[in-house]
């Protein structure tokens, strides 16, 4: 299971002090370079005129007359001291903004990389699955495109269901499901039968497992603390799901209607196969 990742509040406070700070350095650093460089070349005979400003940015012309004409080095050397703080603390900030955008980018990639790895593996686990050439629909999720291509090729009747929605009032959408208003089918290789292509199966069966398991309710606590947990507890769940539950539309369990149970399990039968399997 992936760690949480920091707010964006603290990785801009780790960024300040790290990436941020680099870059404002460098940046305000190469600035003065250039800027110095070409501004000295320009004017040989007269290189700091009180009239031109390029060379001060951005500080006020008190400062900028202290720095040229201030009575003695020592008021001149102050005037340029804080010339050049304010521009290090606007690069500074520019630089940090830069630092923040990022570490955004990264994160956002390093997301999708993430999402397209776990797509490659559920596709190729599924695939090894299945004896024969079968229907796929999924949402419009776009790590799948990849994944299904490199497992099936064209060998798949595969089609996208992009489900459309209307935004709710302010604070619904957080806790309570959106109404999709409408739907768009794309069909991506194969032949795909439109009576066929629907998400709804695998979203009520998502809902069932989140009310049947506590560990999957959100805003709680009770998430798995270990990865090993949370992969026994969802095996016991479909164990007994397909196996021990019989469901009102069949009457009978899944596996029975499937014709690979002649009976509807007990827990004690469910138990009992961790000790054949120990064996």
């Amino acid at each position: 299971m992936n760690k949480s990742r920091p707010s964006f509040l603290i990785r801009l406070t780790i960024i300040g002090s790290g990436t941020g700070f680099v870059l404002a350095v460098l940046v305000c650093a190469g600035a003065y370079y250039v800027t110095s460089v070409t501004y000295l070349a320009s004017h040989p005979d007269n290189p700091f005129p009180m009239d031109d400003r390029v060379w001060f940015w951005a500080c006020p012309p008190s400062l900028a007359a202290m720095a040229m004409e201030g009575s003695g080095v020592p008021t001149q050397i102050v005037g340029w001291i804080l010339i050049a703080t304010i521009n290090i603390g606007l690069y500074g900030v520019a630089g940090l903004c830069i630092g923040a955008a990022i570490d955004w980018i990264d994160s956002c990639s390093r997301v999708q990389g993430d999402q397209l790895e776990t797509a490659y593996d559920f596709m190729h686990d599924l695939a090894e699955r299945l004896a024969n050439r079968v229907q796929l629909t999924t949402d419009g999720h776009r790590v799948y495109l990849e994944a299904v291509a490199s497992t099936f090729n064209e060998d798949i009747d595969y089609s996208m269901l992009i489900k459309i929605y209307k935004s709710g009032a302010d604070g619904e959408s957080r806790y309570s499901p959106a109404n999709a208003s409408a739907a768009r089918l794309r069909v991506i290789s194969g032949e795909p039968d439109p009576k066929h292509v629907s998400t709804s199966y695998v979203e009520r069966a998502n809902l069932t497992m989140r009310m049947s398991m506590r560990r999957f309710t959100r805003l709680a606590n009770a998430f798995s603390k270990k990865w090993e947990n949370h992969a026994a507890m969802v095996a016991l769940y479909f164990m007994y799901y397909n196996f021990g539950r019989v469901h009102q539309t069949l009457r009978v369990t899944p596996a029975m209607e499937a014709g690979i149970a002649d009976h509807v399990w007990s827990i004690k039968e469910i138990v009992s196969l961790l000790n054949q399997q120990a064996v």
